[in-house]
């Protein structure tokens, strides 16, 4: 927690840095895991997280998580809005409700996915989403799940069976 009115929590496996440039500024970095973030509207000038491959969110006061792998990085909005940059080139805004995974390969298309309109910071509440509505995009979700170590055992067997259960029925 910052004073500033900001606040982040990282997965315990996930190192990451950061920088103050002055009053009401911050930059974080970090290559792998998963943080989440909260910045308070209007609280900060300039609060960037900067990630691999020369990504950066550029945060305009919101609620979100930023989560890497060798994989890919996605980006998840439950509150307020983020803007994704790429070399310093504007590539995509993001706002709430709204989830995007870039692959790290350099040709694979950038997915946008919804996020549900409750419970959208859990986990489950957004494999189930995925299911009902994206079920292209639920198996990479699932599958960085469960290799990156975010959850418990117990937790695992719960996005297997809720994403499961989501796609019973389904043609493909």
């Amino acid at each position: 927690r910052d004073p500033q009115g900001w606040s982040l929590r990282a997965h315990a496996s996930t190192p990451l840095v950061i920088r103050r440039s002055g009053k009401a500024r911050a930059d974080v970095s970090f290559d792998k895991g998963a943080v989440s973030f909260q910045v308070r509207p209007g609280s900060m000038k300039r609060f960037v997280v900067h990630c691999r491959r020369r990504w950066k969110v550029v945060v305009k006061g919101t609620k979100f998580l930023v989560w890497q792998n060798p994989r890919g990085l996605r980006v998840e909005v439950f509150r307020g809005h983020v803007l994704l940059t790429h070399r310093g080139r504007e590539r995509l805004h993001l706002y709430k409700g709204q989830g995007a995974y870039l692959p790290a390969q350099g040709k694979a298309e950038l997915q946008t996915y919804p996020l549900p309109a409750q419970r959208a910071e859990q986990w489950l509440a957004r494999v189930e989403q995925l299911a009902l509505k994206q079920p292209s995009v639920l198996a990479a979700y699932v599958r960085d799940l469960l290799q990156d170590g975010l959850l418990s055992p117990t937790q695992q067997l719960q996005v297997l069976e809720t994403a499961a259960h989501g796609l019973q029925g389904a043609k493909r």
